[in-house]
């Protein structure tokens, strides 16, 4: 714990240097962590017809494909993105892993007829 002393003393500057060293570190997360990730099915106009409609029957697959594993598993989305940045990776990374994890859940519930869909999953960062 840094004591302040009169004149300028040795603790005084350690708690400078500290507060310099995590200003430092905060402009840089700003910097690296601006923006947002994005989980979904792109490109497939269909997409949201296929997820919203509950009274289709699917041989392979089901609706809310990505709403339900959100639903499920949210709290270990976020126990991983909190175990991520704990050890040092960048916000917007971690959550990346967690949305490319949401993506992996979602397309195990995806229905598939073609293919197309399942190809259009993405994960990706929006600035």
């Amino acid at each position: 714990m840094a004591r302040r002393t009169d004149g300028k003393g040795k603790y005084v500057r350690r708690a400078d240097k500290l507060n310099t060293t995590l200003e430092n570190k905060i402009r840089k997360s700003k910097k690296e962590d601006d923006g947002s990730v994005v989980v979904g099915y792109f490109g497939v106009s269909y997409a949201i017809r296929v997820h919203e409609d509950l009274s289709t029957p699917h041989k392979i697959g089901m609706a809310k494909f990505l709403e339900l594993p959100w639903r499920q598993n949210s709290k270990d989305y976020t126990k991983l993105i909190q175990r991520l940045t704990a050890k040092g990776v960048g916000m917007i990374q971690a959550m990346l892993m967690a949305g490319m994890r949401l993506q992996r859940d979602s397309m195990e519930l995806v229905p598939i007829d073609t293919g197309n869909l399942i190809g259009s999953a993405q994960t990706k960062v929006e600035k």
